[in-house]
């Protein structure tokens, strides 16, 4: 093509028709204008494409990041029902004041620490330090991922440390008397002498410990599932938002 228009050129230079000339030159450059803008489109098409492919990569081990989360919570969710049930049967039959005597799990309850609540953010934190969370081209689905780690460290954070404020106060409030009944319960010895007299008085001071002990317990577990269930929630919206995001980049990747 630009040997056929360098051939024409010549003719016309040599027969002196310089208005023709000046047309097949301007036309030329046109062509090679329009090449060159065909070339960039294409060069930016490959790299749009190569970006999405990426994005698309990463927002799918973000996913399952995201469903690892969801599967936390769950089994947590899970342990804490079991634990009201046996805070309920301790508020309701233990302490009831007809006991004459306790098992170790009857006495323990409520004296235990609440699982300490991680999230796995692997994906998250390689996306924002690359830059490559920042390049996603769905405002929706960046304000929902943004938000739900947000606040889940946010929420996290204090529900963890309250809980460990909790259990260090138990433990600080534990009595050596107690310990040793505790330890004692638990290894099935040295039971007979054990005084179960305060189990019919409801105003005796280890009645009342016991009583708070299993209460604020129940209050923890509360929390626990509150925060937990809010967190399990943005993250399946997030998920969805996701599974739409893949979608559509599967149409443009064809």
């Amino acid at each position: 093509m630009i040997n056929f228009f360098r051939k024409t050129r010549k003719k016309l230079a040599d027969d002196n028709k310089f208005l023709k000339y000046s047309r097949y030159a301007i036309g030329e450059i046109f062509l090679v204008m329009i090449g060159i803008l065909l070339a960039l489109q294409v060069n930016n098409w490959n790299e749009q494409r190569k970006s999405i492919s990426t994005q698309k990569a990463s927002i799918g081990k973000l996913k399952f990041d995201l469903i690892a989360d969801i599967n936390r919570f769950n089994y947590l969710d899970s342990i804490y029902n079991s634990w009201k049930k046996e805070v309920d049967f301790t508020l309701s039959e233990v302490l009831s004041g007809t006991k004459d005597k306790l098992s170790h799990g009857e006495y323990s309850i409520g004296r235990g620490s609440v699982y300490y609540v991680t999230l796995k953010k692997t994906m998250y934190d390689e996306m924002t330090n690359t830059g490559v969370f920042y390049q996603l081209d769905n405002h929706e689905l960046e304000n929902s991922i943004l938000e739900y780690y947000e606040i889940a460290e946010f929420e996290l954070t204090k529900l963890n440390r309250d809980n460990q404020n909790m259990n260090d106060y138990f433990l600080d409030s534990s009595s050596w008397e107690q310990k040793n009944l505790n330890f004692r319960l638990l290894r099935g010895r040295y039971l007979d002498d054990i005084d179960w007299s305060w189990l019919q008085d409801p105003d005796s001071k280890k009645f009342k410990q016991l009583e708070n002990h299993v209460i604020w317990f129940d209050y923890a577990i509360m929390a626990n599932q509150l925060v937990l269930s809010q967190l399990k929630d943005k993250a399946q919206s997030t998920l969805t938002l996701i599974d739409d995001y893949i979608d559509e980049s599967k149409d443009f990747l064809k």
